[in-house]
């Protein structure tokens, strides 16, 4: 959070920081949309690509 300068409401803590290869220190971080344009803006978090969409799954098709 510090280094991206993220804010405590600005980022999903039950989510966590979940390492995706802390090898290469790559992790994702849920936080709130105008964090991520934020950080995305930046550079700053965007060793692979940047902040990626996070959309609600739902149901395909009518309900049954």
């Amino acid at each position: 959070m510090r280094r991206l300068g993220l804010t405590e409401d600005e980022v999903d803590a039950a989510y966590g920081l979940v390492p995706v290869d802390p090898g290469r220190n790559l992790y994702v971080l849920r936080v709130t949309e105008d964090a991520g344009r934020r950080v995305g803006d930046s550079g700053a978090g965007a060793a692979d690509g940047g902040p990626y969409s996070d959309p609600p799954i739902e149901p395909y098709g009518p309900p049954r």
